[in-house]
């Protein structure tokens, strides 16, 4: 079951905004052709695989990261 935030837009929206201002708005991950600027959140543990949406468990990705992950 997904929790309360993410079945509502705006507050999936200030979640993902208090992220990016913790994380500075800069890429968390990285990887091989890392643009640093973050435009995305990532679960460091997917959803999938056990991952939550916690705090702990969301960062700030750029989309080439993302997507290498």
């Amino acid at each position: 079951m997904l929790p309360m935030y993410r079945t509502h837009k705006s507050k999936w929206a200030r979640v993902r905004t208090m992220i990016m201002v913790r994380d500075g708005y800069v890429c968390q991950i990285r990887g091989p052709g890392c643009t640093q600027v973050a435009k995305v959140i990532d679960h460091k543990v997917p959803v999938i695989q056990g991952g939550t949406d916690d705090f702990e468990n969301l960062q700030a990705a750029c989309s080439n990261c993302n997507l290498l992950k």
